[in-house]
């Protein structure tokens, strides 16, 4: 009857007492081929492939970890962290914080004065609010689509600036997201809003906001 290594699968010489092929020693007798078998693994070997398997375990968890610290990244930094930051002081009413968003252009537009300009379109929509779920409500928003500003739109302020002589830096930066504004008290009531975001520099800031 033919025998068979019980590491490597090569068969045997029935009086052979070590594998020829791989050198192990024959340890009973092994059923012929085509027949199920029990393998026997070296010490050695097994201690590769635990290796393997903590390696392999090891690089999946570093992966895990990348991916999380790129959405953290991408949620708190660049252009998203400062969607985020601007609707957070739209939330808690902080017009210093959105004023200090404020780009040069916003700035000129109207006349320095952008507090008044963020008072004036909280107010309309904190009204709104206040006139269909009470005064008692909890906002939040969703970012619902983030895009550059069309080219028909940077052909009308690039007019603009050079007609009132503005220096308003890179158009072609221009980013808008809309963002549905939701306030929930005794009812439920939800706006959209557009926020436009230039590239001033290294930072991101507010090029108008509309409700």
């Amino acid at each position: 009857m033919s025998k068979y290594c019980g590491n490597c699968g090569a068969q045997m010489d029935d009086s052979a007492r070590v594998c020829g092929n791989c050198g192990t020693p024959f340890v009973g007798a092994t059923p012929a081929s085509g027949a199920a078998r029990t393998q026997f693994r070296s010490p050695a070997a097994k201690a590769k492939n635990k290796k393997i398997l903590t390696i392999a375990g090891g690089a999946a968890a570093a992966l895990v970890v990348l991916i999380i610290v790129i959405k953290i990244l991408t949620t708190f930094t660049g252009y998203n962290g400062a969607v985020r930051k601007a609707m957070k002081a739209y939330e808690k009413y902080d017009i210093d914080t959105l004023a200090s968003m404020s780009s040069d252009y916003l700035y000129m537009n109207n006349a320095d004065d952008v507090d008044g300009y963020f008072e004036s379109i909280l107010n309309s929509d904190y009204d709104r609010f206040d006139d269909y779920v009470g005064h008692n409500y909890k906002l939040s928003y969703e970012v619902k689509e983030t895009y550059k500003m069309p080219e028909y739109e940077l052909s009308e302020y690039r007019h603009y600036a050079d007609y009132n002589d503005y220096d308003i830096g890179d158009l072609s930066t221009i980013k808008i997201s809309d963002i549905s504004v939701t306030a929930k008290g005794s009812g439920s009531e939800t706006i959209t809003i557009r926020l436009a975001l230039i590239k001033e520099g290294r930072s991101w800031k507010i090029f108008w906001l509309e409700s």
